[in-house]
């Protein structure tokens, strides 16, 4: 839409643009929702596959929250919240990538150590000694 203003002798043009944002949304193959922690996550999918979400915004364990042993996964979080180690142990994690586990994509989402304890990890990657 153009406007043309008057201003003191001087024509002042104006333009409004108008923005519009379109959503895409993707369709995954499978999708696996997860209603408690502990868990492993072992699906294998393909070019991503599968896609794993939480039941509900927020979700907390006690003890280690999600084990990832699968590939060619996207674990969608948005806006929910992964709560790890309220139970004040140590050694924890809230996400634990193995070995195994390749081609993982993790969107969005708060991962939060809810207690107290030494060698807590938010985000633990594992690695060979290869």
């Amino acid at each position: 839409m153009k406007q043309i203003v008057r201003t003191g002798g001087f024509f002042i043009t104006t333009t409004t643009i108008v923005c519009l944002l379109f959503l895409t949304v993707t369709s995954y193959a499978t999708v696996h929702t997860i209603s408690s922690f502990p868990y492993t996550a072992s699906q294998t999918g393909s070019n991503y596959s599968d896609t794993l979400v939480i039941a509900g915004t927020n979700l907390s364990t006690s003890g280690s929250a999600l084990r990832i042993t699968g590939h060619d996964l996207v674990l969608y979080l948005v806006d929910d919240t992964i709560t790890f180690g309220t139970g004040n142990g140590n050694g924890l994690y809230g996400i634990e990538l193995s070995e195994s586990s390749y081609n993982i994509k993790i969107v969005g989402g708060t991962i939060y150590h809810g207690g107290t304890g030494d060698r807590n990890t938010c985000l633990l990657m594992m690695g060979t000694n290869d």
